[in-house]
C-alpha cells in the first residue's frame, strides 16, 4: 500500500469521490444520500460546504 496518496479533492475527482464514499456508507451499513451533482455542487463552490461554518461560534460542521 506504498502508492497511496492524499491531496485535496479537485472538480473532476466527483465521480471518484461519489463512488468511494456511496462504497464507504454500504461498507458502514449507512445510506449515502448525495448525488454527484449534490457533492459537485456543496463541495467545490466558492466556500466549499464541507468547510463552513455552521453560523454559531466557532463551531465547525
Amino acid at each position: 500500500m506504498d502508492d497511496i496518496i492524499i491531496r485535496r479533492a479537485k472538480r473532476e475527482d466527483v465521480e471518484k469521490l461519489h463512488w468511494a464514499l456511496t462504497r464507504l456508507s454500504e461498507d458502514i451499513d449507512d445510506d449515502h444520500a448525495a448525488s454527484s451533482a449534490d457533492l459537485l455542487r456543496n463541495g467545490f463552490c466558492r466556500v466549499p460546504g464541507l468547510l463552513r461554518p455552521s453560523g454559531r461560534g466557532s463551531e465547525w460542521r
